[in-house]
């Protein structure tokens, strides 16, 4: 009898194991999604995305692994601010050709910041997300240039990428 209990009770956990899935369904269940990117920052200086905003526009080319689309290669573009960034835009590519396009500002002048508004392709259409990410960068500097504390970013090199490195967290629903 125990036996005959222990059969049914396998068979009902893998019915509900392949039931569980089938009922969440696409568009609209909240999944997990992680994304580690590394990458370089170029900087475009008199970009007309950033024309009225900022002197220079930030550009970031990564590469790495996100949850629900493998392999990935994302673009970043940001107009920075004295302090945050405004205009921000992301699109990461999966490699069937799937995209999502994350777009946000920060204000705060963190290296933190949420992502609550997307769009995408493929099955990833009508995408909905809940995001923090956060990143750094190795700034360069100007070969023999003397740091000076009234202009302190007077020694940067803008011309040689910078290496860059990130994280997005959150849920994705899609």
């Amino acid at each position: 009898m125990l036996k005959r209990w222990s059969i049914l009770s396998a068979v009902v956990g893998l019915l509900l194991l392949t039931v569980a899935p089938a009922a969440a369904g696409p568009k609209g269940t909240d999944r997990p999604f992680k994304a580690d990117l590394v990458g370089e920052v170029t900087f475009e200086p008199g970009s007309p995305v950033c024309a009225d905003l900022a002197p220079v526009e930030t550009i970031t080319e990564s590469w790495g692994h996100a949850t629900h689309m493998g392999n990935v290669w994302a673009e970043w573009s940001h107009c920075p601010q004295e302090v945050g960034f405004i205009n921000g835009h992301a699109t990461f590519y999966a490699a069937n050709g799937d995209q999502i396009d994350l777009y946000y500002e920060e204000l705060a002048g963190e290296f933190f910041f949420p992502i609550t508004t997307a769009t995408g392709t493929g099955r990833f259409e009508g995408v909905s997300v809940s995001l923090f990410a956060s990143f750094g960068a190795e700034p360069q500097f100007l070969p023999g240039c003397e740091f000076d504390p009234d202009d302190p970013l007077a020694c940067f090199d803008l011309v040689t990428p910078w290496p860059w490195w990130g994280t997005i967290e959150g849920t994705i629903s899609y």
